[in-house]
């Protein structure tokens, strides 16, 4: 994303929000700076990794599959195929389908770009990246209201979560499952 900022705009006329992916590579620099390129690569694939490995998997799965009680039992937060309930549009399925948290963070200022990008891979604002796909992330809050306000107007059901609860959820989730249906769903996914 960064490459194709720095080629179609410069450094110069990218916004503030937009210079935000730009913190990864100084962080990577300032490692090289005091621990020299070998250990300084080592240190930065390490930390990348372990975030790859704790974040992405739970940001991936939290938004499709946490739980929450319903009555005395789970039900999954988001609609899950064979469940009733199934929506007739593109648009109305995908915010069935999908659940966000914590979107105050992705609000276009530096801090929250950067927050939202290395906390959740932007992953927090899951219905907007089902809905508009092709829409750079840090910039779904330019059209967040809009988009709001049209799901009030067209009676679309929304809610936000809070990112705990979804964890939590996803606890749940994960305890009613055997590691044979884990590893499969896994397969799956590729």
């Amino acid at each position: 994303v960064f490459m194709k900022l720095m080629k179609h705009k410069g450094l110069g006329s990218m916004s503030l929000a937009e210079k935000a992916y730009i913190l990864p590579m100084f962080q990577l620099l300032n490692y090289i700076r005091f621990n020299g390129v070998r250990n300084g690569l080592k240190l930065f694939t390490i930390q990348m990794g372990v975030l790859m490995m704790l974040f992405v998997p739970i940001g991936l799965s939290v938004h499709h599959s946490a739980e929450e009680d319903d009555d005395g039992g789970l039900k999954p937060r988001a609609w899950h195929e064979g469940m009733p309930g199934a929506q007739d549009t593109f648009g109305e399925h995908q915010i069935a389908a999908t659940s966000d948290h914590t979107i105050w963070l992705n609000n276009g200022s530096f801090l929250g770009n950067y927050l939202s990008l290395t906390l959740f891979s932007y992953l927090n604002d899951h219905t907007a990246h089902h809905l508009f796909p092709s829409i750079d992330h840090s910039k779904h809050s330019l059209y967040r209201q809009t988009m709001l306000k049209a799901f009030q107007e067209y009676g679309i059901p929304y809610r936000t979560n809070n990112v705990v609860s979804l964890l939590l959820g996803f606890h749940n989730f994960l305890k009613k499952r055997t590691v044979t249906e884990i590893s499969q769903d896994i397969q799956n996914i590729g």
